[in-house]
C-alpha cells in the first residue's frame, strides 16, 4: 500500500522540529511550587500554577467541572470555565504536562511529581513490621518527609491537602525513627524524630520517638532534658502535663537501673543512687522497714518525688 504524502513527509522531520518535541517535566509541590523542564524552571501565570498544582496532588483524572469549581469557587460557572480555559492556554512550555480530554484533566504520563514518591515512601514506612529496606536513600527520604505541602497557599483545597500530608508525614517520620532506632542507626533516627518535633512541637508522639532514641543509645540525661523541655512547653502553651506514658518512659528505666545493684546485693554509693548532678532523676536508697500504714504513704511520697522537678511547673 502506498503511503500518503502526509505520512512520507512525517518521516523526514527537520532538526528544528525535533527540538520542539515535549521534554519530561518535573513538578514540585513540597517545600514550594516549581515546574522544571530539566534545564530550567518555567515561569507560569498564577492561574496556570494553581491548575498544575491541583492536578499534581490528585493522582486520578478530574472532571473539568470539578477543576473549575474548586479553583474558582466564587465565580459563576461560565466565568470559572473561562478562567480554566485561560489557565490552560497560558501553560506554554508546560502544556505537555497535562493530558486534556473533552471531559477530564490529569497530569500526563512521564511527568515527575515529588509528592507521589514521598507518599509512596510514607505508606511503605507505615506497613506493620517495616524494615530499613523500606527506605530508598535515608538522606533523600528524610528530606522528602520534612517538607510541607504548598506552604503559604491558603485556598480551601490547598489547606485540606496540606493537613492530610502533614498527618501522613508525621506518622512516617515517627515510624522512620523507630525503624532506624531498631537498626542501631541512632544519629539519623534522632534526625527523623527531630524533624517531626519541628513540624509539630506540641505533639507528644515525636517526643516519645526522640526520647526512645536517647534511651536506646544510653543517653539518659538527654532523655530527661528532652522530657523537661517538652513539659515546660506544654505548661506554657496548653497548661497541661505530659501523659503518664511519656513520664513512665523517662522515669522507669532510670529507676530500675538505679535500684538493680542494691537488689542484687552489690554495694553502691549513695551518690550514685541519688543522682547528684543537675538534670538527673533522684531515686532514694531503700529505707528501713516502716510500721504498717506508713509504708503505703511512704511509697506514694517516693513515687511523687521521683518525677522530674521543673521550676515553675506544678506536677499533678
Amino acid at each position: 500500500m502506498a503511503r500518503s504524502e502526509h505520512d512520507q513527509a512525517a518521516l523526514v522531520l527537520p532538526a528544528r522540529h525535533l527540538k520542539c518535541l515535549p521534554v519530561p517535566l518535573r513538578i514540585s509541590v513540597l517545600g514550594s511550587f516549581a515546574v522544571s523542564d530539566g534545564n530550567k524552571d518555567l515561569t507560569l501565570s498564577e492561574g496556570s500554577q494553581r491548575l498544575l498544582a491541583f492536578l499534581a496532588i490528585n493522582p486520578r483524572p478530574l472532571s473539568r467541572v470539578l477543576v473549575a469549581g474548586t479553583l474558582w469557587p466564587v465565580s459563576t460557572e461560565a466565568h470559572a470555565y473561562s478562567s480554566l480555559r485561560s489557565a490552560l492556554a497560558r501553560l506554554e512550555d508546560a502544556r505537555s504536562g497535562i493530558l486534556v480530554t473533552p471531559a477530564t484533566l490529569c497530569i500526563a504520563d512521564g511527568v515527575s511529581v515529588d509528592l507521589r514518591g514521598a507518599r509512596a515512601l510514607a505508606h511503605r514506612l507505615l506497613v506493620p513490621g517495616a524494615k530499613v529496606s523500606a527506605l530508598n536513600s535515608i538522606e533523600g527520604d528524610l528530606a522528602s518527609l520534612s517538607e510541607d505541602l504548598l506552604p503559604g497557599w491558603y485556598e480551601d483545597w490547598a489547606t485540606a491537602e496540606y493537613e492530610e500530608w502533614r498527618q501522613l508525614r508525621l506518622h512516617a517520620l515517627e515510624a522512620m525513627a523507630r525503624i532506624l532506632t531498631a537498626a542501631g542507626a541512632y544519629g539519623v533516627a534522632a534526625l527523623a524524630a527531630l524533624s517531626a518535633v519541628r513540624a509539630d512541637p506540641l505533639r507528644e508522639s515525636p517526643r516519645v520517638a526522640l526520647i526512645k532514641v536517647h534511651l536506646a543509645e544510653g543517653n539518659q540525661s538527654e532523655a530527661t532534658r528532652e522530657f523537661r523541655r517538652y513539659r515546660v512547653l506544654l505548661a506554657a502553651e496548653l497548661h497541661v502535663e505530659p501523659t503518664t506514658l511519656l513520664r513512665d518512659l523517662v522515669t522507669n528505666p532510670v529507676t530500675q537501673a538505679s535500684r538493680s545493684p542494691v537488689q542484687s546485693g552489690r554495694r553502691t554509693s549513695n551518690t550514685a543512687l541519688n543522682g547528684s548532678r543537675q538534670g538527673e532523676i533522684h531515686v532514694k536508697p531503700p529505707a528501713e522497714p516502716a510500721p504498717n500504714g506508713v509504708a503505703d504513704e511512704r511509697s506514694r511520697f517516693d513515687a511523687h518525688s521521683s518525677r522530674p522537678s521543673v521550676p515553675g511547673v506544678r506536677c499533678h
